[in-house]
């Protein structure tokens, strides 16, 4: 191969990774989902705000008393005021996208992000690409 077939290879590959990025669809959280222990304990919209308690997870007792304190603001969730020694669930900061996920291991809370619809963003495939 010449360096000329390169160069057009390299090109081709370039503009394929600029367009997908240049068509952007992409989907948006819609559901919050809570699981303890491995069950779906909550299910909340992301955009109702709103502070909800969750109960968490203790090997030895079973459920325990609230153990973290969820909020959904202006399409973002996050936790506050977790009982867990490390507080890692805290400094994990804010989620808003699905698949995001915030853990909490010693009590078994796993809170995960869903979505099921498109955000529009105004770009279209024209007919040859569809």
């Amino acid at each position: 191969m010449r360096k000329g077939d390169w160069l057009l290879i390299g090109g081709v590959l370039l503009l394929s990774v600029a367009f997908a990025y240049w068509i952007p669809h992409r989907q948006a959280a819609s559901t919050v989902i809570v699981e303890v222990d491995g069950r779906e304990a909550y299910r909340y919209s992301i955009r109702e705000d709103g502070e909800y308690p969750i109960r968490g997870y203790q090997p030895a007792v079973g459920r325990s008393e609230t153990t973290h304190i969820l909020h959904i603001r202006n399409g973002q969730v996050y936790v506050e005021e977790a009982r867990c020694r490390d507080k890692i669930c805290e400094r994990m900061g804010k989620i808003d996208n699905p698949g995001q996920l915030i853990v909490c291991v010693p009590y078994k809370v796993l809170i995960r992000l869903e979505g099921d619809r498109v955000v529009d963003t105004g770009a279209h495939p024209d007919a040859v690409t569809r």
